[in-house]
């Protein structure tokens, strides 16, 4: 090797040498002839030669500055494409697109190929490495000359042809942004009574704290009715002569043209040149002394609604400011005294007349005559009344109108959506673009965050947040420190809806609203985002390929095996998802050399024998392979994967977890059940985990001990079989004692979060025993398994904010003691699955000052016991009672001053009682009814009812999908011929020799 390298050393000397004689000759010999000897022409060619090699030379030993180069370019052109993406330059933006994907092929190629020693230059490693990759560097060099000349030529056509463009389009759009969309008087409005009802009632005059000054919300996503709300409250409520000063207008950028607005509708002659503070003086002049209500629609900037709200008295006398926003967060920062009605999309009945009376023709004939395809098309929209509207203006607009023609508006309504050129579609057009381009302003650009859910797998249409949190990450969409932000910003903007939330008030699963979701499916195909392949019996590869693919979804029914083909470059391939049958040709890898995301969840038959084709992908940073049974063991060849950072194995059969996969070196979230063999503790120090949840510690033993030495594990969940129970005083639980200590002692190691889960028989009193520091770390405790009283674990941790106890056998009893003792305890749930309670027909009685951070509060057991709060709890926000069989009452609610909900299991007993005390509540908490936990749900977006099914159908689907029916229920769609073809799909004549279905 040695010998290698000196040969190469010695060829460059030889070439410098030749090079600098051979052009000292050349000169010398131009000088003495006149050039009519032909012998010089040689030494021009070989002159030329040698220049050409030093040129090369010099290009490949230029290239990390070259690389570094090309970074700064790609972050120009990831600002510039903010800047650019409006109507007009769209073709720059195809350029932008793909000069983007060449730099990130090119950046990629580098750190595969290249980069390998760059940080030990002038040893030996470093020259071999040299030598090995002359050609790899002389490729990119070229690619990034091509690169270099691509750049050039956008800007030069930019330049040429759009030289003015850009910065009016940006104007253009700022200005519009705000805009309220545009809906059709309604004279008799759907869903909307019970709705105009609540806000009539909020908008009343009355005594006490009602006579105070309110602020009224009005939000919801685009197109579901919030400003024709609104106006209909506005216009009942203004008949009032009491109201003297009453305004309703549009939402304005600028502080001065709103308040014009306000005194123009109170009848007021302003001087067209008044300034800002005259405007205030006047306004307030006013209305000092009168009830006034003031409505404004499309609010979308919160500065100018906050110093409206700063001049606006509180005179005492009933006065109502009502604003309708598409984004909650501007309600929580500017309003006290405030109320928010969330708009719902409308209910089936009254979603299917307004589509009945819209696409009726002028003999009032609806086009639409099948149920089944009035109900297609409500699925299709969400039931918002905009997007209905605008469907039953297309079907009117067609010359026929079939039964094919409404499958397939339904099927490509993400296409109807996005097409500019439908009249029909172009007010909701217009509504999901703003809601589009809200993700973007001049410091966050989150619209690749959603973009990227279109490629994400989702079962039932549920996305997993912190799974979608991690592939985020995974793709470089977004910063660590960002991911909160981002997220936030979609739940405010209404464009995701929450269906799971923890007991944190975390949201735990979302989904996105359906006509969102499928016009950026179609916007991703357009821009080239990603590329869905559908591959089926008899039809090859399906449609959706791409010239060069970046995001590939990948979805096989087919029964014979298939292949992509050649006509999609899987090279620069950065995200995989792949879902249907699993086959040998599609699981093939080699191909897919930049590959980093790859989800393979919920495939049909994936088998150990896929899984080594993937640990030939060295980029790969995020691996999900959750849900796949037929998976029973990670090979050992994951040791080759040194980018991972998650790895996901719920859900699978594996059992035993190499020790190679702990000492990957960039691993931080590890998630599945299993055992893991033995760590040398000399190798633990270099494990980079951050979250591992979680492992057997009845079969892991010897990996007890080298918990403390993982210095950044923050999050760890420890399990335990059934069939294996380790006693109080067993080797591997004193072993687990020591590290629990050293994990919460050390100063340099960052464990924040715990769970542990002995089930519902093993023992936790060995707690007991871990002497807890001051401070302790601990934020997050989760606890299963019996304990005789609270350990000292849980009483001495102060800083926790979460603590859930779990069949621990102490129930509700757990209240009184832990009162006191948490000072920062923000979120508490206790679950019994018998009941517990000892507090008798006095129950608990809620002591003044107690639990004074507690802001959720949830009970899941079979009888609530009796609450009595005697005095005023200001923290208390949600709260949740979650009992299977009786609620007990609650006295006293109306001093839970912040409660905005309580959530409840419908149809258990003391539910009525309840609801009514929660609906006297002065906050006008939400009520919710959860599916009991003994019904079978069947999702469903529209409406549903209950209905018992036969014991035979029961039984049919306890054996075929595993469930324990104990309390024979259903929960499926009200409407009867659909509720039959359901029923018929799942227990085939079952529900015939059964009772009938009224």
């Amino acid at each position: 090797m040695r010998m290698l390298v000196s040969v190469e050393l010695k060829l460059q000397s030889i070439i410098s040498f030749l090079g600098f004689h051979i052009t000292k000759l050349v000169w010398r010999d131009r000088e003495a002839m006149d050039g009519g000897n032909p012998g010089i022409i040689g030494v021009d060619i070989v002159v030329k030669i040698f220049n050409k090699l030093h040129e090369s030379h010099k290009r490949r030993a230029d290239l990390p500055g070259r690389i570094d180069f090309i970074k700064k370019e790609l972050r120009s052109i990831n600002e510039a494409m903010g800047k650019a993406d409006r109507e007009g330059i769209r073709s720059w933006m195809a350029d932008l697109r793909d000069i983007r994907l060449k730099i990130d092929n090119c950046v990629d190629l580098y750190n595969l190929r290249v980069a390998g020693c760059e940080h030990e230059q002038g040893t030996l490693c470093y020259r071999i490495h040299h030598m090995k990759t002359t050609f790899a560097r002389g490729k990119l060099a070229d690619d990034i000359d091509a690169i270099t000349k691509l750049v050039r030529e956008a800007r030069e056509r930019v330049n040429t042809y759009h030289p003015q463009h850009a910065a009016a389009a940006a104007q253009n759009h700022d200005h519009g942004s705000n805009g309220v969309a545009a809906h059709p008087n309604e004279a008799h409005p759907e869903g909307l009574d019970g709705p105009k009802a609540e806000l009539v009632r909020l908008l009343a005059k009355g005594d006490g704290k009602a006579s105070q000054l309110r602020v009224i919300v009005i939000d919801g996503f685009g197109g579901s009715g919030k400003s024709l709300l609104a106006t209909l409250s506005y216009e009942q409520v203004s008949r009032d002569e009491e109201i003297k000063c009453k305004a309703s207008v549009s939402a304005s950028d600028n502080a001065d043209d709103l308040l014009r607005d306000i005194l123009r509708e109170f009848n007021v002659d302003i001087p067209p040149s008044s300034k800002l503070t005259y405007l205030e003086g006047r306004f307030k002049e006013i209305v000092a002394d009168k009830r006034y209500v003031i409505v404004i629609k499309g609010v979308q900037k919160s500065a100018v609604l906050g110093h409206l709200l700063s001049i606006c008295p509180d005179n005492g006398m009933s006065s109502r400011i009502i604003f309708t926003t598409r984004n909650g967060r501007i309600a929580r920062n500017y309003c006290q005294n405030c109320m928010v009605q969330k708009m719902q999309p409308l209910d089936q009945p009254s979603a299917r007349a307004l589509l009945r009376r819209k696409a009726s023709d002028a003999h009032g004939q609806c086009r639409v005559t099948s149920v089944q395809h009035l109900d297609l098309i409500l699925n299709a929209c969400e039931c918002l009344p905009l997007a209905i509207i605008n469907m039953a203006n297309h079907i009117k607009g067609e010359r026929e109108w079939n039964a094919n023609d409404c499958v397939q508006a339904c099927h490509t309504i993400g296409s109807l959506l996005h097409r500019t050129d439908i009249e029909a579609f172009s007010r909701m057009n217009r509504v999901l673009n703003r809601s589009y381009d809200s993700l973007k302003n001049e410091t966050t650009n989150w619209q690749d965050c959603l973009l990227s859910l279109t490629t994400t797998y989702r079962k039932d249409d549920i996305f997993k947040t912190k799974s979608v949190v991690r592939r985020w990450l995974a793709e470089e969409l977004i910063m660590e420190t960002e991911v909160k932000e981002c997220f936030q910003d979609l739940l405010n903007h209404n464009i995701i809806v929450p269906t799971d939330v923890s007991l944190n008030g975390k949201v735990k699963r979302f989904r996105v609203r359906r006509v969102m979701l499928e016009f950026m499916m179609e916007r991703a195909r357009s821009e080239d985002y990603a590329t869905w392949i559908h591959m089926h019996d008899g039809g090859g590869m399906g449609k959706g390929h791409a010239r060069s693919v970046r995001r590939l979804v990948l979805y096989n029914e087919s029964t014979t095996p298939h292949k992509i083909g050649t006509s999609v470059d899987l090279v620069g391939v950065r995200s995989l998802t792949f879902s249907g049958q699993a086959s040998k040709a599609l699981m093939n890898l080699a191909g897919y050399t930049l590959l980093r995301v790859l989800d393979l969840e919920d495939c049909s038959n994936l088998q150990d024998e896929n899984l080594e084709t993937v640990c030939k992908s060295s980029l790969l940073v995020y691996l999900s392979i959750r849900g796949n049974a037929g998976v029973t063991k990670i090979p050992r060849k994951i040791a080759k994967l040194r980018h991972l950072v998650t790895l996901d194995t719920r859900g699978t059969s594996v059992a035993t977890l190499p020790v190679e996969v702990i000492h990957l070196p960039k691993l931080s979230n590890l998630f599945g059940q299993f055992q893991i063999n033995s760590c040398p503790s000399n190798k633990s120090s270099t494990c980079n985990l951050h979250t591992l949840a979680g492992f057997f510690i009845d079969e892991s033993p010897s990996f007890v001990k080298a918990l403390p030495l993982m210095p950044k594990l923050s999050k760890v969940k420890i399990l335990r079989r059934r069939k294996a129970a380790p006693g109080a005083g067993s080797q591997v639980v004193n072993d687990l004692v020591q590290s629990l200590q050293k994990c919460l002692s050390l100063p340099n190691l960052l464990l924040r979060s715990l769970s542990i889960d002995f089930g519902d028989s093993g023992n936790l009193d060995f707690l007991n025993k871990v002497e807890v520091p001051v401070p302790c770390p601990l934020q997050s405790l989760k606890l299963r398994g019996k304990l005789a009283a609270l350990p000292k674990l849980v009483m001495e941790s102060k800083n926790l904010e979460n603590l859930c106890l779990s069949e621990t056998s102490l129930g509700c009893d757990a209240l009184p003691q832990l009162q006191w003792s948490l000072p920062e305890l923000v979120n508490l749930k206790l679950a019994e699955a018998e009941d517990a309670s000892t507090f008798g027909a006095q129950g608990f009685v809620w002591p003044s000052g107690a639990f004074c951070n507690l802001k959720r509060l949830c009970f899941a057991v079979p009888e609530m016991p009796k609450l009595v709060i005697e005095r005023e709890v200001r923290g208390l926000e949600s709260l949740q009672l979650l009992c299977s069989s009786r609620l007990g009452a609650i006295d006293g609610i109306e001093h839970l001053l912040r409660l905005e909900e309580v959530v409840v299991f419908r149809g258990v007993e003391g539910l009525q009682h309840l609801r009514r005390q929660v609906e006297a509540h002065p906050m006008r908490s939400k009520f919710v009814e959860k599916p009991h936990p003994n019904d079978f749900v069947f999702n469903n977006a529209l409406s549903t009812n209950v209905l018992n099914v036969p014991y035979r159908v029961t039984c049919f689907l306890e054996q075929w999908m595993k469930l324990a029916p104990i309390k024979r229920a259903v929960e499926v769609s009200n409407c009867r011929d659909l509720l039959r073809v359901q029923m018929r799909k799942l227990a085939g004549d079952a529900l015939e020799n059964g009772r009938s279905i009224g």
